[in-house]
């Protein structure tokens, strides 16, 4: 959640505006964030904790290709 809070997020978008990124390779796997130890769950995911990141995402990139859990996105 470090990077949480909606101003941090809009910076993050701003950067991959700047830097032009045609692709983004996100997914993977998300167990045990937080440091929780013990848990073998996946808790919040990016999804879920960066809502604007995650509409940025979905407003501008669409799904290339898909390896395992991992989702390689190309710009619109």
């Amino acid at each position: 959640m470090n990077m949480g809070s909606k101003n941090n997020q809009l910076i993050f978008i701003d950067q991959i505006k700047n830097n032009k990124s045609k692709y983004l390779l996100v997914g993977g796997s998300y167990q045990n964030i937080g440091n929780m130890k013990g848990r073998n769950n996946t808790e919040l995911g990016p999804k879920d904790r960066f809502v604007y990141i995650e509409k940025y995402i979905n407003e501008n990139f669409e799904i290339y290709d898909k390896i395992d859990k991992w989702e390689i996105l190309k710009r619109k």
